[in-house]
């Protein structure tokens, strides 16, 4: 698979920002095969709790709850 040039900015921005366009560009710049990228560490994170419900929420994606389940 081709991977386009580095200075190709056709790119969407959600791409940008992603861990994939990441990997790429350094997998591009040196040389080395794109599946190694996604295995750099697998040391634990070190904020083991988890995000407060406001950072960890995603945006639209709230389910309302059944009003007849006597909650």
């Amino acid at each position: 698979m081709r991977l386009a040039p580095l200075r190709d900015m056709r790119v969407s921005k959600l791409e940008r920002e992603s861990l994939f366009y990441f990997c790429r560009n350094i997998c591009e710049r040196t040389e080395m095969p794109l599946t190694r990228c996604f295995f750099w560490s697998e040391w634990q994170d070190l904020n083991l709790r988890p995000p407060r419900p406001e950072r960890g929420a995603l945006p639209d994606c709230a389910t309302l709850r059944d009003q007849t389940a006597g909650l």
